[in-house]
């Protein structure tokens, strides 16, 4: 209300409609989990999901959320009224195309009711849609860890493999149950000789068994190499000699 008086002695009120004064800063935060993902069909992790936190006293009018990579603006998502509280990204841009693999970030801009803007911006994420590259291979599949054999190991050849955070190398019996595991971390898978034992040093039996060495990365990715027909034949060898005698 607003009460004016003139030089003369008059008297003026004017009331205004109600209105609402509200100084207060719009507090956001944003994150995007998980850290990466992959837009390959055999992949786990095909999607991100983009999570705002809004906390706007006087309500949001209009927010605007913005991925990017290197600066470039692929992806919008933008509405009126109050903010979803996650976005589900699925690595295509505006346009319906793949986005390119490399760093991303999502930025969040709202206008609240009070007309006060606030932004705030999420940590890096990683879009891979590279498979881990494995090729392996080895120089007969047939041997025996007895110590009178001339073939006493199984050497496995790495021929091919990128980094990974972890290369795992697998020998499994005939009931495809492991029997010796082999890590390689943070590295290229590497060669490496397998002995006839399993994982508590015991000497397997005779029969069929298969190399897998695989890796997951963390957009879901899979690697893969596999040789089967491997035979372990730890069966003495039985010898004779005959004699002819002719008087």
């Amino acid at each position: 209300i607003l009460e004016v008086t003139e030089l003369a002695g008059n008297k003026r009120t004017i009331k205004t409609s109600e209105f609402t004064l509200d100084t207060s800063k719009t507090e956001l935060a944003l994150s995007v989990a998980p850290k990466a993902f992959s837009l390959n069909v055999e992949s786990k992790v095909k999607k991100v999901a983009i999570n705002p936190v809004v906390n706007a006293s006087s309500g949001i009018k209009s927010y605007e959320i913005a991925v990017s990579t290197n600066g470039i603006v692929v992806k919008k998502f933008s509405g009126n009224g109050k903010v979803p509280s996650s976005i589900q990204w699925d690595g295509l841009s505006d346009a319906g195309t793949r986005c390119a693999d490399g760093e991303y970030v999502a930025k969040i801009k709202t206008i609240a009711n009070s007309g006060t803007e606030a932004s705030a911006e999420s940590g890096k994420f990683l879009l891979d849609s590279t498979v881990p590259v494995i090729k392996v291979s080895v120089p007969y599949v047939a041997f025996s860890p007895e110590e009178t054999s001339t073939k006493k190991n199984l050497p496995v050849v790495v021929e091919e493999s990128s980094v990974e955070e972890l290369w795992t190398a697998e020998i499994r019996d005939g009931k495809n149950a492991v029997v010796k595991t082999v890590r390689f971390v943070n590295s290229k898978a590497k060669n490496f000789a397998w002995d006839g034992t399993d994982d508590n040093g015991n000497k397997v039996g005779n029969g069929s068994y298969s190399l897998v060495v695989s890796s997951v990365d963390a957009a879901g990715n899979k690697g893969q190499a596999t040789i089967t027909g491997i035979s372990v034949d730890a069966r003495p060898v039985s010898a004779y000699v005959t004699a002819e005698h002719k008087g």
